[in-house]
């Protein structure tokens, strides 16, 4: 069931949780690790993070490639909790932060690198959110093959994930990435 930003600002609140370890020892670290390689591999770029959360991915492309922005390299974090967003400012300084519902008629903006991880999934829209990037862009993202109270929809086959988002993506690569994790890539299909 989609849940509502507060949902996200009470988990995000938690004291103890997967969001509150370090990042080296989170479930997701192998999924930031390879978004940081993307953002990377052509020189530095303009990267958006679409349902960014808390802020562990560019905390983690950051520690791994410190000299990223000094190089050109940007970033822009999109969460609709205000509790991710303001953790985001905390751990990964000097970088755009937007508070917004994608659920809206905004356009998205612009990037090099569109980067989503464990987001569409959340959302009743993940189509439309996906229609709003920019052609010809490079895309990073994962989806769960597990489901979770707060996912809308999960994707048992790998095979479910690249039938749903490849009317939207030239796919380069589909792959499973961690035991509960698909990841596809490629470019936003003009």
């Amino acid at each position: 069931m989609e849940q509502p930003a507060s949902y996200y600002d009470e988990v995000y609140s938690r004291p103890v949780s997967d969001y509150t370890i370090p990042v080296e020892e989170a479930p997701w670290l192998p999924l930031w690790e390879t978004a940081a390689s993307y953002a990377i591999k052509g020189g530095p770029c303009h990267v958006v993070d679409i349902g960014c959360g808390p802020g562990h991915f560019p905390s983690i492309l950051l520690k791994r490639y410190p000299t990223w922005t000094e190089e050109g390299g940007t970033y822009t974090g999109i969460d609709f909790s205000s509790k991710a967003i303001g953790l985001g400012k905390k751990v990964a300084l000097g970088l755009k932060w937007i508070l917004r519902d994608l659920n809206d008629d905004e356009p998205i903006p612009d990037a090099d690198l569109y980067v989503t991880m464990e987001f569409l999934e959340h959302i009743h829209e993940d189509l439309r959110v996906m229609k709003k990037l920019k052609a010809g862009a490079e895309i990073f993202l994962t989806v769960p093959n597990v489901n979770d109270i707060a996912h809308v929809r999960y994707f048992p086959e790998l095979k479910n994930a690249v039938n749903r988002y490849g009317q939207f993506i030239d796919i380069a690569y589909a792959y499973q990435i961690t035991d509960e994790h698909y990841a596809i890539s490629g470019k936003i299909k003009g």
